[in-house]
């Protein structure tokens, strides 16, 4: 029996109990795994210039993949999409819808062929771009601010109770600092940890007023606007590069979005279904999104609606770059922060060790 057969809905040997999860996991998978997702569609894109299908390269990668080992995960992915695709006839974008994210699909939904694969891996490309400059940028600060936490806590936990142990026996009087302070200082990265936690958790999702004044005016919420503004310029620039409609476009993108992005598509989307050009539903939603120096920069691209998409795009790059920029100079600014809790850590350390010791007295008694 190979793998195929296997993994077909319709076999006999099947495990039917499980099959439903297992593809919802598998699905999972795929959807994280942009670099899969990319190299996938420029082999589509470069075996379909060859005169390969869709379907004869996807059977040609689970049957090599099969080969090299068939229980991966790779094998059950590229084996389930051979089957929809032979056995229940479909088309590409068909077979992989719930596996990739609806602006891919219907990216390769709107030509069928290399020119869609292409646009899909163009798009992947500059997810994983800004992806991987926010957290590069980002991995050093954090590293710095768990590293002021570690400290203040093998200080806390570890060195003020033999400060405070030697002391009683010296039959000193436990200072302010060993009493209160320096105990409780490891808590005190807590609130900013905590506070970067919770508004890192409640972009998606806080909407209203003053949310969408936080996005125009206060950092690092506007640099949030600015990043999904340019992942939503690269995605509808994308699928409007076919036959795509605008409405269609927003609407496959409003589809299981975070209730901000969504607030926010759902404005533009009611304008352009009244008729507006773009660049004013833009305008006309009221967010500033994805922002308001680049709608009047859209607006201008307007006057050559033919080469729209096409300047859409190009525009979406050069944001995505500048986000990019914006991002590693931030992300300098919290570096220099970060050292300098570093360093105030060090010296409140050697501070609290000259106070324990009275190594300031000692050194005066020699003199």
């Amino acid at each position: 029996m190979s793998f195929l057969e296997r993994l077909n809905p319709n076999s006999a040997h099947r495990a039917p109990e499980n099959d439903v999860d297992a593809e919802s996991s598998l699905a999972r998978r795929v959807k994280r795994a942009h670099k899969w997702r990319q190299k996938i569609y420029r082999v589509l894109a470069a075996r379909y210039r060859i005169n390969q299908s869709f379907q004869q390269t996807i059977r040609r990668l689970a049957d090599r993949s099969a080969k090299r080992k068939s229980g991966s995960v790779e094998t059950q992915i590229l084996g389930r999409w051979a089957i929809r695709l032979e056995d229940y006839g479909e088309l590409f974008h068909e077979a992989v819808q719930g596996w990739v994210p609806d602006d891919e699909r219907m990216i390769l939904a709107s030509t069928k062929d290399d020119r869609g694969a292409d646009q899909a891996a163009w798009l992947v490309e500059q997810k994983l771009g800004i992806a991987t400059v926010t957290k590069g940028a980002l991995a050093y600060p954090a590293f710095l601010i768990v590293l002021v936490f570690v400290v203040l806590y093998i200080v806390a936990h570890f060195v003020v109770p033999q400060i405070v142990l030697f002391q009683q026996a010296q039959g000193k009087e436990l200072s302010f600092l060993f009493t209160v302070v320096a105990p409780y200082a490891w808590m005190g990265p807590l609130p900013l940890i905590g506070s970067a936690m919770i508004i890192k958790a409640s972009l998606p999702y806080w909407t209203g007023t003053l949310r969408n004044w936080a996005d125009l005016h206060l950092w690092p919420w506007t640099d949030w606007r600015r990043q999904q503004g340019a992942m939503f310029l690269l995605s509808f620039s994308a699928m409007c590069s076919g036959p795509i409609t605008q409405q269609t476009a927003l609407s496959v993108m409003k589809s299981g979005t975070k209730p901000w992005l969504r607030e926010r598509l759902s404005a533009i989307s009611y304008w352009v279904e009244d008729g507006r050009p773009f660049g004013e539903s833009l305008e006309l939603a009221g967010y500033g999104f994805p922002d308001p120096n680049l709608i009047e920069d859209i607006q201008d691209l307007e006057v050559e609606p033919r080469e729209f998409s096409k300047n859409l795009q190009t525009l979406a790059e050069g944001e995505v770059a500048e986000v990019r920029q914006r991002i590693q100079v931030m992300a300098r600014i919290a570096g220099i922060v970060a050292m300098g809790m570093v360093g105030a850590t060090i010296l409140w350390v050697f501070v609290t060790l000259m106070s324990a010791f009275d190594l300031g007295g000692s050194t005066r008694g020699f003199h």
